[in-house]
């Protein structure tokens, strides 16, 4: 962390499940970092964003009216942490439950799947 960077605070704990609506299995969350907690006494699920270095750089809340909010900033794709040496192909998503359906599509996470951390407004031609 730079002398200019602040280590953002109030992270949310909670609990990697098998998400059964999108056929995702709590392996696949785990290994990504995307879990169920609750904020404000409302449930969400929650998308971990790791630098490199796979220390804990923000959070993306996603509740059931489709609502977003962000703990932190991220800077990074989400589930780039899991790929510091890259690879031959990389896929690039447009949301964090779409990085984790093709994560399980091809494998359970065995090639690089990463997305964009605001969706499709966020990238840069």
């Amino acid at each position: 962390m730079t002398p200019k960077e602040t280590k953002p605070t109030g992270f949310l704990t909670g609990h990697t499940l098998d998400i059964p609506a999108r056929g995702l299995t709590k392996d696949i969350c785990k290994k990504y970092g995307y879990h169920v907690a609750t904020y404000n006494g409302e449930t969400c699920h929650v998308a971990n964003y790791k630098n490199l270095e796979g220390q804990l750089v923000a959070q993306k809340l996603r509740f059931k009216d489709k609502r977003f909010q962000c703990k932190g900033a991220p800077s990074v794709f989400f589930g780039q942490h899991l790929w510091p040496n890259g690879g031959r192909m990389l896929v690039v998503t447009e949301g964090e439950v779409d990085c984790l359906s093709v994560a399980m599509a091809n494998g359970d996470g065995k090639w690089p799947v990463v997305s964009l951390p605001s969706g499709a407004q966020s990238a840069k031609s």
